[in-house]
């Protein structure tokens, strides 16, 4: 590859690490690692750009299979400011509708526990 004038390199974990090829402009990953391991999509997108040069990483995202990723991502591509596309902005909005409904319907079950142990026990607590 470093006589090619090819300078695209499709990335899975075996190339997660350690390579360090000069003039690579473009990564593709056609699959993001798990939640468990996101430094591991941190180490396949830094295969380019490498030494203050200019790169960019494109990643497949199936919603389906990725919506656990979806938040991490994000986070990732903010601190780092860089673009967050519209679809990932959306997925992350509706986990935290979600997160948040499970949240208030969570405390509003402990109210009504905490309500029922008062009442069955005459106020005394």
């Amino acid at each position: 590859m470093q006589s090619s004038d090819c300078h695209i390199l499709v990335s899975t974990d075996v190339a997660a690490r350690g390579l360090d090829i000069k003039g690579i402009s473009h990564i593709i990953n056609y699959e993001i690692p798990r939640p468990e391991s996101f430094l591991s999509y941190v180490h396949r997108v830094g295969r380019t750009g490498r030494v203050g040069n200019v790169g960019r990483a494109t990643t497949f995202f199936a919603q389906s299979v990725d919506h656990g990723m979806a938040l991490e991502l994000y986070r990732w591509l903010k601190m780092n400011k860089q673009e967050i596309p519209v679809f990932l902005l959306e997925e992350v909005e509706r986990q935290i509708s979600i997160e948040d409904l499970q949240r208030k319907t969570r405390e509003k079950y402990e109210k009504a526990l905490y309500e029922s142990y008062v009442e069955s026990s005459d106020g005394e607590i």
